[in-house]
């Protein structure tokens, strides 16, 4: 019988060389993790098993980068529990399989572990003294490496994902922020031992990065910078480190700002893009293009002047159709999140023609098991891609669009179907200035402006603690301006359209 095939197997090894440990997928059908480690007292090689949960391939098969660095981590937990001398059932955070005895050997033997030999030296004939390793000292050892797979684990970290979940753009882009500190800082210092001089060195050394690299980099140090803060504190939390590690220094963005100009001279001055009434109006007619995918042309009527990340979350559920006194052609409720308050968008007549043809056409599947009560809930902008002819296919686990699908869907009906200039820092958000201003000029009244653009009602502490909640007439009224500013905008292109067809004079 021929040697069994094991180049895609996936294999790791950590340690120093004698205590060094060798963890493989068993085969290509059972993929489960074994790791092979020699027993300090006794000399002899054995292997322990790692839990079936513990696996490093998604559901298709794949190696997944997420699930390699939770079973990375697991594998330096057996190390670290060999070479400390303590059960692997008392190892915190390491998940094993119960183990049967295989074979009995000699020292020179391989065994495969048991219950009576979970233990690395308990089947010495005279074992070895344990050295107790108190849970303190435990904390105190986790270096900044081993703390990015702690807050990165998908099953048990700061952002965890369902059994064969594959990644998502955010937490992909937390994971490198984290990365990139511990570059700055050091992948084998410890949590324990960092002071207030690390933040500003790294402070230091990701300001000179960006500026070799030609890019500003002000924004993206302060996001590395609370990534790292949040990741620390949810260890912290989980007493994964010592409650008093890995603290951010006092107001650190003033000290961030204070070490940012030392390095750069000054701080960087934020300019707000948007785009013009013109560009508004011209986005606004290209909608009725047969390439625009009919989502982001829904996203676009019911709520250009919101944030749309709120705006993709909204669900099916979120929407009623029925006529009241003041929303006759019914009502869409976009929820809020943490500071971030939501609204109710009363529809316009216009507004409830594009989600009826909507809800008939592209989520026509998903809208028939909903009315059959065969499904809860589904997103109203899906992130599946859709068919050729523009209808989503039913998932049962399809999840709402991202905002980098929205970009990258309203980037190609600017540039390519519209024939606006895309400036930097002017995507979805350009749009939504631009809403707002041109809603703004509809009516004086503050609340009103807040309630279109889901903005915070009130900035004061009597409105905020003992006004009512949002009065129906205001949402009515928000209607009408959310119409009146679309005509306006309707108007605008209708003219452009005119000139151009007179041509030069």
């Amino acid at each position: 019988m021929g040697r069994p095939e094991t180049r895609s197997l996936w294999t790791y090894s950590y340690g120093t060389w004698g205590n060094r440990v060798f963890a493989t997928e068993r085969s290509m059908s059972d993929r489960t993790i074994k790791v092979r480690y020699k027993d300090r007292a006794t000399g002899e090689v054995r292997f322990v098993s790692l839990a079936p949960e513990v696996t490093v391939r998604d559901t298709k098969g794949k190696l997944a980068k997420d699930f390699i660095s939770a079973a990375e981590l697991q594998v330096e937990r057996v190390y670290e529990a060999v070479r400390d001398r303590i059960p692997f059932e008392a190892k915190p955070g390491l998940l094993i399989r119960p183990q049967r005895v295989v074979r009995s050997a000699g020292p020179a033997s391989a065994v495969d572990d048991a219950s009576a030999s979970s233990v690395p030296s308990q089947a010495a004939a005279a074992p070895a003294p344990m050295v107790e390793v108190g849970p303190e000292e435990r904390r105190r050892s986790v270096t900044l490496a081993q703390a990015v797979k702690l807050i990165a684990d998908p099953v048990m970290g700061l952002w965890p994902l369902k059994p064969g979940e594959p990644s998502n753009e955010r937490r992909n882009e937390s994971v490198n922020h984290l990365k990139r500190a511990v570059a700055v800082l050091g992948p084998t210092r410890r949590v324990a031992d960092l002071e207030t001089r690390d933040f500003n060195r790294m402070w230091v050394t990701l300001a000179e990065q960006f500026a070799r690299e030609g890019q500003c980099g002000y924004r993206m140090t302060q996001r590395i910078t609370q990534t790292l803060i949040v990741g620390l504190r949810y260890l912290r939390q989980e007493q994964e480190i010592p409650a008093n590690a890995g603290h951010a220094p006092e107001k650190w963005k003033e000290a961030m700002d204070r070490k940012w100009v030392s390095t750069r001279g000054a701080l960087p001055t934020v300019t707000v893009e948007r785009f013009t009434r013109e560009e508004a109006a011209s986005i606004l007619g290209a909608l009725d293009d047969p390439r625009v995918d009919p989502r982001l042309r829904l996203a676009v009527e019911l709520g250009a002047e919101l944030r749309g990340a709120q705006l993709l979350r909204t669900m099916r559920s979120a929407v009623k159709l029925n006529a009241t006194e003041f929303a006759p052609h019914g009502t869409v409720t976009v929820t809020g999140a943490k500071r971030k308050p939501g609204t109710t968008i009363v529809l316009t007549a216009r507004q409830r023609l594009v989600l009826d043809q909507t809800l008939t056409t592209t989520l026509g599947k998903y809208e028939a098991e909903f009315l059959a009560r065969r499904t809860k809930d589904y997103p109203l902008f899906p992130s599946k891609v859709l068919r050729d002819d523009g209808v989503a296919n039913l998932h049962a686990d399809v999840k709402p669009m991202t905002t980098s699908g929205l970009d990258k869907l309203f980037k190609r009906l600017v540039t390519e179907i519209a024939g606006v200039d895309m400036r930097p820092n002017c995507g979805w958000y350009g749009l939504r200035r631009i809403f707002v201003d041109v809603t703004n000029a509809q009516t004086g009244s503050r609340q009103a402006k807040n309630v279109v653009s889901s903005h915070s009602l009130a900035s004061v502490t009597r409105d905020a603690t003992y006004a009512s909640n949002v009065d129906p007439a205001l949402l009515k009224e928000s209607a009408d301006i959310r119409r009146r500013a679309r005509e306006e905008l309707d108007e605008i292109a209708k003219l452009k359209a005119a000139k151009k067809a007179d041509g030069p004079e």
